[in-house]
């Protein structure tokens, strides 16, 4: 084969490693407006509560970003704390490290700002973070009764993002808005991940247990997906992701299967080609009359 991977770095081999499963690893790379860490980091959550960043050009030296504190008592639906306040519900001196960090499940940097980030957790609660404060969240969205699973940020609208849940909802968040702008739910299965569409604002596709949904806001009711498709396979859909340039979804399973989806049918991508075509057509029109005018 011309394809080979070596091991180039091993963060087990430092003392600050992770003590539990790794369910998510993000580059994050500089601002662009020169704010941020100068150089590209890569950040994990794990379910020991920690959300750590590796300085990869710096020997490899990694601290927390955050420890993730349980919270012993549900707080009621809709509520919202804020700084301090979360991460010190139910809390006691006497817990120890294990009671007291809530296992942390995803996170998503915020588009634009690596200074700010969102974490969900396996009480359900989603955290919005900054790196600047390693013991307090900035805000705390309570709406999921489960485990929250993914977390992303709109990649057009820097805020608001989405999450999903084993509670089989899926919730859009303003962060400024103590609820959901809308929950959505089509079957009663645990939603597994999710995605935004890089190319069509209004959409995004989530998956579960047998089950892949693509949601467009623009179209339909919200009540219900707008394409759904049901693999033959048995397997456990856990990840997805939309093709940068294509009308495509690409989905992993629990056998280490990756499947390519064409999505079809859909109003939003249509109304896009369209406007490409048009677009393409106008610009060869006006290099067509230059290169006219430029012979005279």
């Amino acid at each position: 084969s011309p394809f080979s991977f070596s091991l180039s770095i091993c963060f087990s081999e430092t003392s600050t490693k992770h003590c539990a499963p790794v369910w998510k690893v993000q580059w994050v790379g500089p601002d662009e407006d020169g704010g941020g860490d100068a150089d590209e980091t890569l950040v994990s959550i794990s379910s020991d509560g920690r959300v750590v960043r590796w300085s990869v050009f710096k020997g490899f030296e990694c601290h927390d970003l955050m420890r993730l504190r349980r919270a012993t008592k549900k707080l009621p639906e809709g509520s919202r704390h804020t700084l301090h306040q979360t991460a010190n519900v139910g809390r006691t001196k006497t817990e120890g490290l294990i009671q007291r960090n809530a296992s942390g499940f995803c996170l998503d940097f915020q588009p634009g700002n690596s200074n700010v980030y969102v974490v969900g957790t396996e009480e359900g609660y989603l955290h919005r973070c900054s790196c600047s404060y390693n013991e307090q969240y900035l805000e705390t969205y309570i709406s999921h009764i489960s485990g929250v699973y993914g977390v992303s940020w709109s990649p057009f609208n820097n805020r608001q993002f989405l999450s999903c849940s084993a509670d089989w909802t899926v919730c859009l968040w303003d962060i400024d808005q103590s609820e959901p702008i809308n929950k959505f739910e089509s079957c009663r299965k645990a939603v597994q991940a999710l995605a935004w569409s890089p190319i069509i604002p209004d959409v995004f596709a989530c998956v579960g247990h047998g089950r892949i949904e693509i949601w467009d806001l623009k179209e339909g009711n919200h009540l219900d997906p707008v394409i759904v498709h049901e693999p033959s396979t048995l397997s456990l859909q856990t990840s997805v992701v939309f093709a940068q340039s294509a009308q495509a979804v690409f989905v992993g399973d629990a056998d280490g299967q990756i499947t390519v989806y064409e999505i079809c049918g859909l109003p939003s991508f249509f109304k896009l080609a369209q406007s490409v075509i048009e677009a393409d057509k106008q610009q060869a029109i006006e290099d067509a009359i230059a290169e006219v005018e430029g012979e005279y």
